[in-house]
């Protein structure tokens, strides 16, 4: 059996296995093709280790519901949230994809604008998550640990022209990672 992509290419899966006892091959066999049937029951299958294992961590003991609906989206977030469990949290400069970057309020005398225009050295930033994501699994809403991103060695940058800002004004700041900066994700505490 076939499938066919978006744009049309036929798409063949194949399930292999082999059936083993104390390392003697008892067992061999290979599936017809499957098409895309079998990428699909990889993605669910995933997804339902992914959420396991999130629940795990989180300390849920969560029946499951066979009667199980997820997106794309919440598919990748808890893939994201695993990899902060098992430690796969630290990227180097070159894998951040795109600067970080807040808006800050601007002092009264202007004095955090001057500050943050003159610095030279390096810093090491925090943003925390302030909003928790309720996700739905195995039909039951679940609020998923917040998460802390750590910018080791990152630069200010102010956006716009900085000789127009008057007090109180919004002000976008984007942290600009030197070569040898870190980006670490940690589930807050």
């Amino acid at each position: 059996m076939s499938g066919f992509t978006d744009s049309g290419i036929i798409q063949k899966w194949q399930l292999f296995t082999k059936f083993e006892i104390e390392g003697r091959e008892i067992f061999t066999g290979k599936s017809p093709n499957l098409g895309n049937g079998l990428n699909d029951l990889y993605v669910s299958l995933r997804y339902i280790y992914l959420a396991k294992e999130v629940l795990k961590y989180m300390g849920i003991n969560l029946q499951f519901n066979s009667n199980f609906e997820y997106s794309a989206d919440i598919h990748d977030f808890l893939g994201k949230i695993c990899q902060v469990i098992y430690g796969q949290n630290k990227y180097t400069a070159v894998e951040i994809d795109g600067n970080p970057s807040c808006v800050i309020i601007a002092d009264d005398q202007l004095s955090n604008i001057d500050i943050l225009a003159n610095v030279t050295e390096a810093t090491s930033i925090k943003f925390e998550q302030q909003l928790a994501h309720a996700v739905n699994i195995f039909g039951v809403k679940i609020t998923m640990p917040k998460l802390v991103h750590i910018f080791t060695k990152v630069k200010p940058r102010l956006v716009g022209d900085i000789n127009s800002i008057i007090p109180n004004q919004e002000v976008s700041v984007e942290w600009v990672p030197e070569d040898d900066c870190q980006y670490i994700i940690n589930v807050m505490t």
